[in-house]
């Protein structure tokens, strides 16, 4: 069992750096490219079932990448709701609360670090007992959590992992040991 995480491709807000969770945006058509470069990466990587987030920059990056194949849509890896902060850099959230860190502090009227961790320990426990190698789309701030909660860290820890659009993770064992196989390769 593995779960192998591809980050959606370039929309116009992460290229400007806004935190971006409800808001629907497409990819732009940089983040198109970049999503058909995933599907060569993954015609090396072998799964058995595909997930999405429901937001289109992750079904367009999921279409784009696995040429029209079957995607499932996964509610519970939407991005961490970034609240009154939807749509700010964090140079911008920063001129209201200068020591403002979305690991520890969440975000106002959006997620918790708790919620946001709980979220990916219910989505680890489902995908354990299925016992596949799944494929997710999604988004970075939830993977960078999904994967310390999958290795047992703190949420907090996910602030030292950077990840990339379009890129892909690997989340595995060693033995029973879960580790991290691979991160934020382009």
């Amino acid at each position: 069992m593995k779960i192998i995480l591809c980050r959606h491709g370039e929309t116009a807000w992460s290229r400007e750096g806004k935190h971006t969770s409800f808001t629907d945006l497409p990819l732009t058509s940089e983040g198109g490219t970049q999503a058909k470069k995933i599907s060569l990466q993954l015609k090396e990587i072998s799964f058995e079932i595909a997930y999405s987030s429901p937001k289109k920059r992750a079904l367009q990056t999921a279409s784009l990448a696995l040429n029209g194949k079957e995607v499932l849509i996964e509610p519970l890896a939407t991005e961490w709701n970034y609240g009154d902060y939807e749509g700010l850099t964090t140079k911008e959230i920063r001129e209201k609360n200068p020591l403002w860190n979305l690991f520890f502090d969440g975000a106002p009227r959006g997620e918790s670090p708790q919620e946001i961790g709980e979220r990916a320990d219910v989505l680890i426990q489902k995908w354990i007992q299925e016992r596949k190698t799944l494929l997710l789309f999604g988004h970075a701030h939830f993977f960078r959590v999904l994967a310390m909660r999958w290795i047992g860290l703190p949420v907090s820890d996910a602030r030292r992992f950077l990840l990339s659009v379009a890129s892909i993770s690997i989340l595995g064992f060693e033995r029973e040991q879960k580790v991290i196989e691979q991160w934020n390769q382009r």
